[in-house]
């Protein structure tokens, strides 16, 4: 079964689209973040890391959906090859306040078994 990352408050779950354990949230199954962050793409080492982020943006935030969106702003000006998103320069401001606050040493990607495998694949069909 799939290893995940919760969105909401960090921890590592079983299944992208099952309820957190830790927080009881269920993942929005439209949004594709809860595939992004998994063990298809990361190792669980990856994602434990990514969680202590989030973990941390969320505890110096009051608002969920403000950590959620800074831990996004962090994901994509540290590793944008993971994922980019632009926020208004106000709301970057907030985050860029948030983060400088957060004390996290720099998280490491390392990607999943199956995604090296899989990138072998596609390298291979190109030169065969």
């Amino acid at each position: 079964m799939t290893i995940a990352l919760c969105m909401k408050c960090g921890e590592t779950k079983w299944g992208a689209w099952c309820e957190c354990e830790k927080c009881g949230t269920k993942p929005d199954v439209g949004s594709r973040l809860e595939l992004i962050f998994t063990d298809h793409n990361y190792a669980p080492d990856t994602l434990e890391q990514l969680g202590s982020v989030l973990k941390e943006i969320s505890s110096l935030s009051a608002d969920s959906q403000q950590a959620q969106a800074a831990f996004l702003y962090y994901i994509s000006g540290t590793h944008p090859d993971i994922l980019q998103v632009s926020f208004p320069p106000k709301e970057a401001k907030v985050f860029d306040a948030l983060l400088n606050a957060c004390t996290f040493e720099p998280v490491t990607i390392e990607q999943s078994f199956e995604a090296l495998m899989e990138d072998k694949q596609r390298q291979a069909e190109v030169d065969p």
